[in-house]
């Protein structure tokens, strides 16, 4: 029996670009410029479906602002995870509630080298000098805001296994540098706050060790200080492992 929130697990395929929209009302006449959101495509991959609404294969949305009314183009994110679901025709890397069908020997390898999505699905920033969808998993991808097509991968640490990250960083008043919280799991689990320059150059400002981390959606900062909260969500870094 098929229920409202079964919408909510579409499946897009097409992705086009349209020059002008039909608008029902009328758009004020000072917007002008780009508007540049993310979020799940679609919702199966071959006979494969994603299990929940933070899954999905991530897609981008441009809308255009000018004279000539309001444009519009889609695009899938051309990440790894995208391209391996397209070439197996199934769901290749694990999602926030969707573990691909492995057999016995692929869960073994999985421990013991995690295969990382990279499909950014939550939130669009301009940080380290490019524009980027952002996901809570440590691999953010850079794309053209323009043409959507994918241009690199960023990271804040070499070694993404192991991690996570928010989707909401914070900006100095001046709008340059970006903030952000890393979450490193170990036997020893460790908060962890970067500054990202225009420049693209990484710094790790803060360092607070805790053995049961616990998830953050998002953070505070103020003009001296990071303020997390700790909620009692925590996680087992071993049993996350495993």
């Amino acid at each position: 029996m098929r229920t409202v929130f079964d919408l909510g697990f579409g499946v897009t395929e097409r992705e086009m670009t349209l020059d002008q929209l039909t608008v029902q009302g009328r758009v004020p006449d000072w917007l002008r410029g780009t508007l540049v959101r993310n979020g799940p495509g679609s919702f199966r991959v071959g006979s494969d479906r994603y299990r929940h609404w933070f899954d999905g294969l991530a897609m981008l949305h441009r809308f255009t602002f000018g004279d000539q009314g309001i444009g519009y183009a889609n695009r899938f994110l051309d990440c790894a995870a995208y391209r391996a679901a397209q070439a197996e025709g199934r769901i290749v890397a694990s999602e926030f509630a969707t573990d691909p069908n492995r057999t016995l020997l692929e869960r073994a390898a999985h421990i013991i080298t995690p295969q990382i999505t990279d499909s950014a699905k939550v939130n669009v920033a301009q940080m380290a000098g490019q524009t980027l969808a952002l996901a809570e998993t440590p691999i953010q991808v850079a794309f053209d805001p323009n043409s959507l097509e994918t241009c690199d991968t960023f990271a804040y640490e070499d070694n993404p296994v192991g991690q996570m990250t928010t989707v909401h960083p914070h900006f100095d008043p001046g709008g340059t540098t970006a903030y952000n919280l890393v979450t490193r799991y170990h036997r020893v689990s460790h908060y962890r706050v970067y500054a990202v320059a225009p420049s693209g150059r990484i710094r790790r400002v803060a360092d607070l060790p805790v053995r049961q981390p616990s998830y953050m959606h998002s953070f505070g900062m103020s003009s001296h200080t990071f303020i997390l909260t700790e909620f009692p969500f925590v996680v087992q870094p071993l049993r996350l492992l495993l």
